[in-house]
């Protein structure tokens, strides 16, 4: 592809975030844990083109110097949080192109891109763990796992307006290796409810 797609996926930010994460979580000893809510909670982004429902408790921390911080690597997360007391957190972030693309090319990209940081290969850092579409409850879900340095554990649902604009959002969840069936499970829960505007 001729650089058609503009949509820069970040992948050094999960390696940032998880850093700073787990440094923020050891100095503030935030415990958020895993209960169900009484019902869910809605949360809208991107001034209403994405919303979602998340069905446990949660802090949210978008406005919280550690997404200021996570944000200085990727300015494009717009929603935080913190999921449970085992460093795991969830996000949302939406990457843009001038050109409008399908859905199905902006995830082949995705799961294929070549991870660099200041023009440095991270490849070795990073391992593919799953990937792949399916569809459930009539909804189809694309998603892509990976193992960071073999400890972090990322689950990422990626969505677009009608399958071809010019906008490609990403739920992302990250979590430790012990957590990682729990939190695709949950992931994908809240990837069901996600919408596009």
């Amino acid at each position: 592809m001729k650089n058609k797609l503009k949509i820069r996926i970040i992948l050094p930010v999960l390696v940032v975030a998880s850093v700073l994460f787990i440094a923020c979580n050891k100095q503030q000893k935030i415990a958020v844990h895993p209960k169900p809510l009484a019902g869910p909670t809605f949360v809208s982004v991107d001034n209403g083109r994405m919303s979602f429902h998340i069905i446990i408790q949660y802090a949210d921390q978008t406005n919280s110097k550690l997404c200021e911080a996570i944000q200085k690597a990727n300015p494009l997360i717009m929603f935080l949080a913190l999921i449970d007391s085992d460093r795991s957190m969830i996000s949302a972030a939406k990457y843009s192109d001038t050109l409008k693309v399908t859905i199905k090319e902006a995830f082949n990209i995705t799961v294929h891109s070549v991870t660099s940081f200041d023009n440095e290969s991270l490849n070795s850092d990073y391992k593919l763990i799953d990937s792949g579409t399916y569809t459930l409850h009539n909804k189809t879900l694309r998603f892509k796992v990976l193992a960071v340095n073999d400890n972090i554990i990322s689950t990422m649902y990626y969505f677009m307006k009608d399958d071809y604009d010019y906008d490609l959002y990403e739920l992302k969840a990250v979590s430790t290796r012990k957590l990682m069936k729990e939190i695709k499970c949950l992931t994908e829960s809240i990837a069901l409810t996600v919408e596009i505007k």
